[in-house]
């Protein structure tokens, strides 16, 4: 596979065997913060604070060198890491390992980790959570959230609410928004926006993250309200030229890949094929807050199959593959299936095993499509137990011919016992 192409595949690589290197248990339903809360690594500042802190950095006051590292983390990794190093042993180590991690700099990420896992700082838990992130490793992601979150980090309740928002869990991203709100943490505005969002008041999430100067997802409330059906097109087209300003804004000042995938996204929709392929290109070089949307890399590769896949088959195929491979993208890994279960050049065996494995991540996923064809193969594979399980679960939902399709394995399954 052509690995060429982009900075952030290449990290991933590197980091992905480090994350697994501890498989902590996901805790069972809503992780309660502790009383006691630590403070956030990086803290949002005004320009304002950020100057006078500078000016007694720059006099030598550690304290203000640690909270302008903080301040600086997101925006200005290499200016943050300049300030850390200033600060010397003071800097904890949880916060040199989040500023490598932001420099795409695998090697000292993992150094300081390590010693941050020594002293039992909480903050490297979610570090370590987002790095899983990184690998499409979800599962694992949570469960490092988890242990931040049973630590005190406020942070990593978060981000776990943030992944769950992203994998379309919205119940249990609101639970745990509303402990942010209800503990009065530092994120608890946050929180507010994202409920209001979940909840479909785009324009209350709009005044709040207005009030937050939180561009990016300023921009994200823009564009949602943009799509609703209730919009008209006058205001329609407003909403999204502002979103499409606010992401250029977040793609540009803070490391935000984020904000190039829906710039790359817009472009799509208004058939600007070069100029989304461009955009989601960029979106792999940064991998700051990557996390605030978990999906996007593995979509990101999907659209650029879609976008190639015409002109260059083979550039086009790299994509597919790192989708589904690297970060699990539910419908590559459908495609993948379906590719492999319909390629009668392989023997029958080999095409059915080869399916299943794709069919099986995208199933994971929630992909009906996926669990109807997984069952189909169960029903010729004469796995009439599974065939029923699937097809049953799809019948409550109502999902296409399911009900008879299940009738037609009992009657089968009926007949082999007859045998």
């Amino acid at each position: 596979m052509k690995m060429r192409v982009f900075i952030f595949i290449m990290y991933v690589f590197a980091v992905a065997q480090f994350t697994a290197m501890e498989k902590p248990e996901a805790l069972q339903g809503l992780a309660e913060l502790p009383e006691e809360l630590i403070e956030p690594l990086d803290k949002p500042l005004t320009n304002k604070a950020i100057a006078r802190l500078t000016k007694s950095a720059s006099l030598g006051n550690v304290e203000s060198q640690i909270s302008l590292v903080r301040a600086l983390l997101n925006d200005d990794p290499d200016k943050a890491l300049e300030w850390a190093k200033k600060a010397g042993e003071r800097m904890q180590p949880a916060l040199f390992a989040n500023i490598y991690f932001f420099r795409n700099d695998v090697d000292n990420t993992k150094n300081y980790i390590a010693k941050a896992l020594e002293q039992k700082d909480p903050h490297s838990y979610r570090i370590l959570g987002q790095m899983s992130l990184a690998t499409g490793d979800y599962a694992n992601a949570l469960s490092w959230y988890a242990k931040g979150i049973q630590a005190g980090d406020i942070e990593a309740l978060y981000a776990r609410a943030m992944l769950f928002i992203a994998q379309h869990k919205d119940e249990l991203a609101k639970k745990d928004l509303q402990v942010l709100i209800s503990r009065n943490t530092l994120l608890a505005n946050e929180a507010r926006g994202h409920i209001a969002s979940l909840n479909h008041d785009f324009l209350k999430a709009i005044d709040i993250f207005k009030k937050e100067n939180d561009t990016l997802h300023l921009a994200i409330s823009y564009e949602a309200l943009a799509q609703q059906p209730s919009t008209s097109e006058n205001m329609r087209a407003q909403y999204q030229k502002e979103a499409e300003k606010l992401f250029t804004i977040s793609a540009q000042e803070d490391q935000c890949g984020v904000g190039y995938y829906h710039l790359g996204l817009a472009a799509m929709q208004e058939s600007e094929n070069q100029n989304a392929l461009k955009y989601f290109t960029e979106s792999f070089k940064k991998i700051g807050c990557f996390w605030e949307e978990a999906t996007y890399p593995g979509n990101a590769n999907y659209y650029m199959w879609e976008l190639t896949n015409k002109i260059d088959p083979v550039k086009a195929e790299d994509f597919l593959h790192v989708a589904v491979e690297r970060f699990k993208n539910p419908d590559a890994a459908l495609k993948l299936g379906l590719r492999y279960y319909n390629n009668k050049d392989l023997p029958v065996k080999e095409r059915i095993a080869q399916a299943k494995k794709y069919l099986q991540i995208a199933a994971d996923a929630g992909k009906r499509d996926a669990l109807y064809n997984l069952a189909t193969i169960a029903e010729y594979e004469k796995d009439y137990s599974k065939a029923k399980e699937l097809f049953g679960g799809l019948m409550k939902e109502q999902y296409r011919d399911a009900a008879d399709r299940l009738k037609m394995v009992i009657k089968k399954q009926l007949e082999e016992i007859k045998k």
